[in-house]
């Protein structure tokens, strides 16, 4: 992967078959310094394993937090979305 980012300026999109694989992945792209989002169906309920990447901690999130909690689904999918849109453009 590393050999890989150095040929090429673009995004690379790296997929495994389960959670415990990407996880994996993920935590050697932190190893090696490489800007990396794991997104998957538990994006949003678990933190993030650093500071940099713990969704809690971000504005949007909590944005998001808010209108689930008051059942206003539709503007909680936009900010879901708007979340992990960010997120995937800094990674």
């Amino acid at each position: 992967m590393l050999e890989w980012l150095r040929q090429s300026p673009k995004p690379i999109l790296a997929c495994a078959e389960s959670n415990i694989a990407v996880d994996l992945l993920y935590n050697e792209f932190q190893k090696a310094g490489i800007r990396a989002i794991r997104i998957g169906v538990t994006f949003l309920s678990q933190p993030g394993n650093d500071e940099k990447n713990n969704l809690f901690t971000d504005s949007q999130y909590k944005h998001y937090a808010k209108h689930l909690q008051k059942g206003e689904m539709k503007n909680a999918i936009n900010a879901k979305y708007g979340l992990m849109k960010r997120k995937l453009d800094q990674a």
